[in-house]
Formats: structure tokens, sequence, C-alpha cells
């Protein structure tokens, strides 16, 4: 179910609880998925053990949109077998612990999170440890800056920059220089989210680059400053050849009003 629809979805569900269940129990759900979703969900009568069990007796390769549906069931969630599932690198047990982790709650999955990461690489954990800002996952995305693989590469800088801080921010500046062109663009546009004012000088530079890629990271950074230094830089992307960053830069003056030119 697209994300955008599981709101809806819920409310439906929680008004007409007593008529779905009796729908279920008359067969007319035919959805097996579905209808022991359902089950699981809205029969107040059953108990969380029994739950729990008919969680576990879906495959591997359902255990994930299982677990999507069990956001605020942080009893239920807890009363899945998370250690014997984690227990080697299955990485539909691995995928459905980071919905476990992201939309569920369940933090307790976080350590043994960060030591997959570590073990496989992989991309499931690296994002939800960026939509968590989750410094303390830091240390293992920034092993990931030097591997030989350039995807995983990529996706750590970006994981930093959603991640953010002062860690997160001298690991970009510290590959930086070594980086490929669109490597580069990534990561500074990464760096823009997690910059501070030691790097404006840094980002004055890049307004002048001749990426305009890098040139609309450097708005991104000055946006999120209300000093003269800032919007006098960004009047001058303004007026920059390629429309996109010219329409960035005018976006922010016309909220700003501080443009004279």
């Amino acid at each position: 179910m697209p994300e955008y629809l599981r709101p809806e979805f819920d409310k439906i569900v929680t008004i007409y609880k007593r008529q779905i269940l009796q729908e279920i129990e008359k067969g007319k759900v035919r959805d097996p998925f579905l209808s022991k979703i359902l089950k699981i969900l809205l029969d107040e009568q059953m108990s969380i053990e029994r739950k729990s069990a008919l969680i576990q007796s879906f495959s591997k390769e359902k255990i994930r949109s299982v677990v999507e549906h069990l956001k605020g069931e942080k009893m239920l969630l807890n009363m899945l077998p998370w250690d014997e599932w984690l227990k080697d690198n299955i990485i539909e047990y691995i995928q459905a612990a980071t919905v476990a982790l992201t939309k569920g709650g369940k933090t307790e999955l976080a350590p043994i999170l960060r030591e997959k990461l570590r073990k496989t690489g992989s991309p499931e954990i690296m994002r939800a440890f960026g939509f968590l800002k989750d410094r303390e996952s830091i240390p293992v995305v920034v092993s990931f800056l030097k591997n030989q693989n350039p995807l995983q590469k990529v996706l750590a800088i970006e994981t930093l920059g959603e991640i953010g801080g002062n860690e997160a921010r001298d690991a970009i500046l510290e590959i930086l220089p070594s980086l490929e062109e669109k490597e580069r663009r990534i990561a500074l546009r990464s760096l823009a989210k997690c910059a501070d004012k030691r790097d404006k000088e840094l980002f004055f530079k890049l307004t002048r680059d001749k990426d305009w890629m890098v040139r609309l990271s450097s708005i991104e950074y000055f946006e999120g400053s209300s000093s003269i230094d800032a919007v006098e830089a960004i009047c001058y992307l303004s007026s920059d050849p390629v429309q996109i960053v010219a329409n960035r830069a005018i976006s922010y003056l016309e909220k700003r009003k501080d443009c004279n030119g």
C-alpha cells in the first residue's frame, strides 16, 4: 500500500472494526494476507502471544509488509523474535527490522542494526539511520566512504548529510578533495546540510563554481543564514545563467525582500 494512503486506511479500519471482523469470519475478505493482518490488528479477544505466532507464520518475504502495519503496536513488536531473525544476514528480516525501527519506534534494534550495517553495508539500514539522524551510527557510515563500491560510498555521503553534526561535517570535508566530479556534487550538497559558519568562505567560492549543481548547493547552505553576507551571495546567484539556480536564488530573495539589485 502506498504510504500516503495508510492514514486513511487506518482510519477506515478503526471506524468499521466490528463489521470488518464479521466479514473476515464469513470468509468475505478473500485476500489471505489482508485477512490475517486485519484479524491481528482488530481482534481484541486474541492474545498477544497468538498474534505474535500468527505474524511468525508469514513467510520471510511477507514480514516487512506485516511490520509496516504494526506502527503503534510496540508491545506486539516486542514479542517478535528479532534476535532469532537477525542472527543471520537474511535481507528480508533486516528490512523488517529497519521498518520496526523507523516506523514502529523500536529503538532497541538500533545497536544490532549498526552491527549489521558494518557487516553487510545494507542500503536499507543506512537510509534508516539517515532518516533517524542517528549520530551513533556515524563511525560505521564513515567506514564506507573509502569503499570501492561507488553506490555504497555515495549513499554513505548522503547519509552523513542527513544525520548532520560536526562529526558528519568533518568526515565529508576530509574526503572531499579525493572525490570524482559526480561524487563531489553529492558531497557538497550533503555538506550544505550539516556545514556551519566555519564553512562560509568555502561556500562563497562555490557560488562561482563551474558546476551549476554545486552552485545550487551553495544556495542551500546560505538559505540557512540570515546574514548580509548570505543575502549578497544569493543575490549574485539570482542572475545565474542556469535557470534552476537563478530561480532558487530569486525565490529565497523574494521571501527575504533584501536584494536591491
